[in-house]
């Protein structure tokens, strides 16, 4: 599926890839033909002819999802038109979705530390002492805004994808991102503690931009860029 043809955009899926794996797991020793079926989208990576030179093997190339796999050895290695085909849904984009999701909670372990220390700085400083139940109150803000960056960048992106404007996956990431600030504004505003309209318009760029960043990692899950 998409997995291949990001791997054979990168190289990791390509014809050295390949013929170095034929070799190393020794495959003449147990097939007697010479046809190796592979993935359509690993076209991308992979040249046919230098294969069949390389290594003798005659690449065929078979249909876009490995559930398609035996219908198409069955049909004597022919694709129907549907097996040809790259789809997109909805399902199939939320499938990729956690994969978006848990790298970008990673980031919490280093971004959470960094934001609790200038909370407590900056809460000290307004209270002129330490000032820990401050500083957790003006912290909370922060981790909520940093969840709705994940949240629009990772899982509002996939979802409405289709319907987002721009091309660049940023400008998508960017605004879900910002949409999902400003309806999170609205509807809780009290916890955000955020109440003059230039605490809600940095509010709204900070999301924005950590959302778009996070929005454009999803351009290697999908058919296109």
């Amino acid at each position: 599926g998409i997995n291949v043809w990001c791997a054979a955009g990168k190289k990791t899926f390509g014809t050295d890839e390949l013929v170095r794996r034929i070799f190393e797991t020794h495959l003449a020793d147990y097939v007697d033909h010479e046809t190796i079926i592979l993935p359509q989208l690993g076209a991308a990576g992979v040249a046919a002819h230098k294969v069949r030179q390389l290594t003798g093997y005659r690449v065929v190339w078979g249909p876009v999802r490995s559930r398609d796999l035996r219908t198409f050895i069955e049909a004597g290695n022919k694709a129907a038109p549907e097996m040809r085909a790259v789809t997109f849904t909805f399902a199939e984009r939320m499938a990729l979705s956690p994969m978006e999701v848990v790298p970008s909670l990673a980031f919490a372990l280093y971004a959470i530390p960094a934001l609790l220390v200038l909370a407590v700085l900056g809460a000290s400083v307004a209270a002129r002492g330490f000032a820990p139940q401050a500083a957790i109150m003006s912290l909370l803000p922060a981790i909520m805004m940093f969840a709705l960056a994940v949240l629009g960048g990772a899982v509002a992106v996939p979802a409405l994808l289709p319907w987002l404007p721009g091309r660049a996956f940023t400008i998508k990431g960017a605004v879900a991102g910002a949409a999902l600030a400003l309806l999170a504004l609205m509807a809780l505003p009290g916890m955000f503690g955020m109440q003059s309209p230039w605490q809600w318009a940095a509010a709204i760029l900070a999301v924005s931009a950590a959302a778009s960043y996070v929005g454009v990692n999803f351009t290697g899950c999908t058919p296109y860029t």
